[in-house]
């Protein structure tokens, strides 16, 4: 083999191995990026939660952002993320590189430090390349060593995660009376039932605007429950909410229509036929009026609602084709028989057969128990996921608003579990 070949054969096979490796920097980079700066937890960044990562931020954050806000959903995702820093920020291609690779590759006389001439070749500072080179020379010899050129490259993450703060709980929006709009919570009557008390609430995500396509969450509400303050009303659900943070998704709470069709029901199903109709005629009515997609509808529930995502949301054919998942918190449709026809065992997984297998998610205080003593003989009719939420170790109850385990506040607080809880809507969200 002559010397070429052999030299054609070495690059021929470390190539793709540093790429890789580059590949690797990378994903651990931004893994770091979004721990610091993903303040909400919902993998991607507005552009408060960007600027932070942004050396430029002052002047030229918002074109940064804007710039790399390729689908204009007014947040950046991770492989937004990617590219943007990789345009506009010399840390981040250092720390992609490795930093004593990147600083052997551009120290091109080998005299172990770099002059400014050397810096700008990996900078994205433009004309100020040189005034970040003095910035980062902290004992103003005129050079860079590889501790500065350390402490230089992982400047940025580290001012930006001394500047993160314990992200607030999250507070439902009050249901108000009026017109929707953007942010805002607001009682609706169906013309079904207009002259009734009849009502279901609606709430356009933060980033809604007209002529827009937002994904949907329907909820069903918990009974009225004294020991937890549940007032088994549509007005006081918060889970969608929870899993949302407010953003990206309209979200609906549905009402359990009551025997004699003139208010909601606040303890179980009230009559269930009309329940049913009631959801099946309105959800593509507000779909159309303000941009839900019929195409990634999830439906959910708390308690109650945790049984009725299945006992309602799967009672027919027709209102089990609307969902593309189902989230649930603290119980489920037969996992016990209560004091209601078709509670049992059987008619569930009839039920939950209609759901022909797509996703659901399973949460509560002993989630995985449903799956144990009930579902572990059927995980066919599903893609079950099951998560144990610890409702007491997430808030010292009593704590404000939550005073009984059984709530559904939890994912108002940040939690590994919500994060779980929300990759896992997201997730579902990018399967077509």
């Amino acid at each position: 083999m002559t010397k070429t070949s052999t030299l054609l054969l070495i690059s021929f096979v470390l190539t793709p191995l540093l790429a890789a490796r580059a590949g690797d920097h990378t994903a651990s980079v931004i893994q770091r990026a979004m721990q610091v700066a993903d303040q909400d937890k919902n993998s991607k960044l507005s552009l408060e939660e960007f600027k932070p990562l942004d050396v430029q931020a002052r002047h030229h954050g918002e074109d940064h952002f804007e710039q790399g806000d390729l689908n204009h959903d007014g947040f950046l995702d991770t492989k937004e993320l990617t590219t943007t820093l990789a345009k506009k920020q010399t840390w981040f291609v250092i720390l992609v590189e490795g930093v004593e690779t990147c600083f052997q590759r551009i120290d091109t006389d080998k005299d172990s430090k770099l002059d400014a001439l050397e810096y700008r070749k990996i900078s994205r500072m433009g004309g100020h390349a040189e005034q970040h080179h003095r910035g980062a020379d902290t004992n103003k010899d005129g050079f860079l060593d590889l501790q500065e050129f350390t402490a230089h490259a992982n400047a940025k993450l580290e001012s930006a995660a001394s500047k993160t703060k314990k992200p607030k709980d999250l507070v439902t929006p009050t249901m108000t009376e009026g017109k929707p709009a953007a942010g805002k919570r607001v009682r609706q009557t169906a013309p079904e039932y207009q002259g009734t008390e009849v009502y279901h609430s609606l709430y356009l995500p933060v980033d809604w605007k007209p002529g827009g396509n937002y994904p949907v969450i329907v909820e069903y509400t918990g009974n009225k429950f004294p020991p937890g303050k549940g007032s088994g009303e549509a007005k006081d659900a918060n889970l969608g909410y929870g899993m949302s943070g407010g953003h990206q998704f309209i979200w609906i709470v549905m009402p359990y229509i009551e025997k004699d069709h003139k208010q909601n029901a606040v303890t179980w199903w009230g009559d269930k036929q009309a329940t049913i109709n009631y959801c099946k005629v309105n959800l593509p009515r507000i779909c159309q009026q303000f941009g839900g997609d019929l195409n990634n509808v999830f439906v959910c529930g708390f308690s109650r609602g945790a049984i009725g995502s299945s006992y309602i949301g799967l009672a027919d054919d027709e209102i089990a084709a609307l969902w593309k998942g189902m989230f649930t918190h603290d119980h489920f449709d037969g996992q016990r028989k209560w004091g209601y026809a078709e509670s049992d065992r059987d008619s569930a997984l009839v039920r939950l057969a209609r759901l022909k297998g797509r996703p659901v998610l399973i949460c509560g205080q002993h989630g995985t128990t449903v799956r144990d003593q009930f579902l572990k003989d059927h995980l066919e009719l599903a893609t079950f996921t099951f998560l144990d939420v610890p409702t007491p170790t997430i808030f010292n109850i009593p704590e404000g608003p939550v005073i009984h385990p059984h709530n559904d506040l939890w994912m108002h607080r940040e939690s590994k579990y919500r994060q779980q809880a929300r990759k896992w809507l997201q997730d579902i969200l990018r399967q077509k």
